[in-house]
């Protein structure tokens, strides 16, 4: 079936799984997977999510999870996708979150985000921050998603915090953008000055420049 998918050849094998659901009825949630998978591949996400709702009725892996959540959101259901992690996680301030806790809740927040809902995104991120303080690439999407909602001055303060010599300029560029945004001009163009002497001939460098 995978190589069937794989050369595009998908009605050949839906027809397979319609073959092989009678002389193996117990292995039904095993089909419904494969056509769910099959339809997916078909970019046909309708056909896909009725079957993988209903094996989320049962024990659910991590896989089928995953692909439930990717079907609900190319659906533009992103609340019922982010839902399917959020339901893995604790209520704030219980306890200290487990790994894949936070991996759940980095999820939820990617999936909001993707969707341009930055207001629900935000408390997810600030959480996992809050739990990995030092993690500079957590604190880096807190910094962008305060730059896409409008808090310049805290994505500025953020930027200015992650700021490092090796980045190429990324921190720097966007720490100037959003003290422009903020209403400071001057201290904006005093950061593009130094990103041209730091970074001139990188990406970030020729951004400047324009």
């Amino acid at each position: 079936l995978q190589k069937l998918r794989w050369l595009r050849h998908l009605d050949r094998a839906l027809d397979e799984i319609v073959s092989l659901r009678k002389p193996f009825p117990k292995m039904k949630r095993r089909w419904d997977l494969q056509e769910a998978l099959t339809h997916r591949r078909a970019a046909d996400p309708a056909k896909a999510l009725p079957l993988l709702q209903g094996l989320a009725r049962g024990p659910i892996s991590r896989k089928e999870r995953k692909l439930l959540a990717d079907t609900l959101s190319w659906v533009e259901k992103e609340k019922a996708a982010a839902q399917l992690y959020l339901n893995q996680v604790p209520t704030a301030g219980t306890k200290k979150m487990k790994r894949g806790e936070l991996k759940a809740l980095k999820k939820a927040a990617s999936i909001f985000a993707r969707h341009g809902d930055y207001a629900a995104a935000m408390p997810l991120i600030r959480r996992v921050v809050k739990e990995r303080p030092k993690n500079k690439a957590l604190k880096a999407k807190l910094a962008w998603l305060s730059y896409r909602m409008g808090h310049h001055k805290v994505a500025r303060a953020l930027f200015q915090e992650l700021n490092r010599k090796n980045d190429r300029g990324f921190y720097e560029y966007w720490q100037a953008r959003s003290a422009g945004k903020a209403g400071d001009a001057e201290g904006a163009e005093k950061i593009y000055a130094d990103l041209l002497e730091n970074n001139l001939n990188t990406y970030y460098g020729r951004l400047a420049r324009s």
